[in-house]
């Protein structure tokens, strides 16, 4: 097997049997980096569940290609794109209050109010991630403003899980329309 870490040639240890375990080992061999691409035999490789690169013996592979970039470029890179990561945040939950509002559409407005908070939560967590990475003046200003809107989204949590509670899709799609959407609003200006 032919195995490359951005265009370089490396050895592949006959321990690992695997593409789990071979990206994992990268993972603790490349600390500073963080794998963006994987192509397995010219495909690029992603994985449809969780660990399915445990099913890819290394074996049946003819070739594997890792490319990598430093967790603070992503960083940096991440804090240019946060405003259309907010605007795409907003439609979804936008479009829910739609169907939520809608009789005949209400358990679609559920259905994509649901995805659209997975998707924020997958949104702060990647934003947890990448703090620790940003240069000094642009953490503290990103952390400041992360707490300021967990601050103010934390109670409004529970007025929506109360709505949800009681079934209560026009109170729920007022809460989402009329307070967590102006709250998106004033965390993308403030970022």
């Amino acid at each position: 097997m032919i195995a490359t870490v951005n265009g370089r040639e490396m050895s592949v240890s006959p321990a690992l049997e695997n593409l789990e375990e071979l990206l994992l080992y990268m993972m603790e061999t490349q600390k500073d980096e963080e794998i963006v691409e994987v192509r397995v035999n010219g495909e690029r490789f992603s994985e449809a569940y969780q660990h399915q690169a445990r099913s890819v013996m290394l074996k049946e592979i003819n070739s594997i290609e890792i490319i990598t970039e430093k967790r603070g470029v992503l960083a940096a890179e991440f804090l240019k794109d946060v405003s259309s990561y907010i605007e795409m945040l907003k439609k979804g939950f936008f479009e829910s209050v739609i169907l939520l509002r809608n009789f005949e559409k209400e358990h679609q407005g559920y259905k994509l109010l649901a995805q659209s908070l997975d998707m924020l939560k997958a949104f702060l967590e990647h934003l947890n991630n990448v703090l620790p990475h940003l240069k000094n003046g642009e953490k503290i200003k990103m952390e400041k403003n992360y707490k300021r809107f967990l601050k103010t989204f934390a109670p409004l949590t529970e007025e929506i899980i109360l709505s949800q509670e009681v079934a209560d899709s026009m109170l729920l799609a007022d809460l989402i329309e009329y307070e967590f959407i102006p709250l998106l609003d004033k965390w993308k200006e403030a970022l």
